[in-house]
């Protein structure tokens, strides 16, 4: 079973107030956060031990600056707080870059994680923000 992934906080790209939490992963494994601009018909897209709900073709970005990459400890469990300045919507990365949360603009998000079977990997289930 894939990890739940959550969105808190606000909408309004303004507020940058975002939490991005994943639940249920492989306790004491890597972590970190993928992010696109479209999604991918639902299971149609199998990589690593599950599926990756974007479509690549229009590009991926990945949060994984030293203090984005995390490790999910004793409780399968990582977060990405825009208040404790891990990220920011106004610098969302790309493949090629980064965009600013703008309303009308659709962010989806994803968790890539290691795991200890199959291919060695996993995504959990993914969540999207319409910005405001």
């Amino acid at each position: 079973m894939p990890g739940t992934l959550e969105i808190f906080g606000s909408a309004v790209a303004a507020d940058n107030d975002v939490l991005l939490r994943v639940t249920d992963l492989p306790v004491n494994e890597f972590g970190l956060f993928v992010t696109s601009l479209a999604s991918a018909p639902a299971g149609t897209a199998t990589f690593g031990n599950g599926y990756i709900c974007f479509n690549t073709s229009v590009g991926m970005g990945r949060f994984f600056m030293a203090n984005q990459i995390k490790h999910s400890g004793a409780n399968g469990v990582i977060t990405l707080d825009t208040n404790a300045s891990e990220w920011s919507v106004t610098a969302i990365p790309t493949s090629t870059g980064s965009y600013a949360a703008m309303a009308g603009t659709r962010s989806y998000f994803q968790a890539w994680h290691r795991e200890q079977v199959g291919a060695g990997f996993n995504f959990s289930g993914a969540a999207s923000v319409t910005w405001q």
